[in-house]
């Protein structure tokens, strides 16, 4: 298992994760992760999206929780892919 301050979480979770790419935080009545996703099981890779409430995010390990699910974190807003 991996361990994580806010407990821990099987690493089959994580690889299973979606992946938030570009991701930025989003300030409305809760934090929120906004980004371009994929391998998320409900929305169309690629989709622009706006999570649910965050309630942990950690983008040193690459690895945000959300209200509904766990996300893999790719680069940050801002960064360029090469």
């Amino acid at each position: 298992m991996l361990l994580l301050e806010a407990g821990t979480v099987d690493e089959a979770v994580l690889a299973a994760a979606p992946i938030l790419q570009f991701y930025k935080l989003v300030v409305g009545p809760a934090c929120a992760l906004g980004g371009v996703v994929r391998g998320h099981p409900h929305l169309p890779d690629g989709h622009e999206i706006v999570s649910s409430q965050l309630f942990y995010l950690d983008a040193e390990r690459g690895v945000a929780r959300t209200l509904n699910r766990w996300y893999r974190l790719g680069l940050p807003d801002g960064c360029a892919m090469n």
